[in-house]
């Protein structure tokens, strides 16, 4: 459906009551998408957590009796070269998630660093075919991450350490 009709996305996405998978086999689909789709939607690599064929079923969810929503944090700026590339609008809705997420894991840097990767710089790098400017960014922060994420990612795109 996106490939043939991305332009029909935002009415697709923007329904509000309902959460929405767009699903690709392959990261390299990815590449042939136009950018823009990463204002409306976020690319997630999900082989580092998935081990076993999906199920095709999906129960709904519902909310916990104790579940508060986050309080909203003041967004920062990060990584602007790297995402030079992206929109106005994906750059501001990556760095709002990021926002959320350090509030989460209050003080641990090492995990918030490799989780900006894992779920934000890397997922972006895959869309726009943005491997190289990943790697010189993972040699910047290599003191920040874990060595086992490091070489992880580093086998991941196909680098010899």
């Amino acid at each position: 459906m996106v490939a043939s009709r991305w332009d029909s996305l935002p009415l697709f996405v923007g329904e509000i009551s309902k959460f929405c998978f767009l699903i690709t086999p392959y990261v390299e689909d990815l590449q042939v998408e136009p950018l823009g789709m990463l204002n409306y939607l976020l690319p997630l690599a999900t082989e580092f957590f998935v081990d076993k064929r999906p199920t095709g079923m999906y129960p709904p969810n519902k909310l916990g009796m104790d579940f508060s929503e986050l309080p909203e944090q003041k967004m920062r700026r990060f990584n602007e070269k790297f995402l030079t590339k992206f929109g106005s609008l994906a750059k501001r809705n990556l760095w709002e998630i990021f926002a959320d997420m350090e509030y989460m894991l209050k003080d641990d840097s090492i995990k918030e660093t490799a989780n900006s990767y894992l779920f934000g710089l890397l997922p972006f790098a895959c869309f726009a075919g943005k491997f190289d400017t990943l790697l010189e960014q993972l040699e910047k922060d290599v003191d920040k991450l874990p060595k086992d994420f490091y070489k992880m990612l580093h086998d991941y795109l196909g680098e010899d350490e």
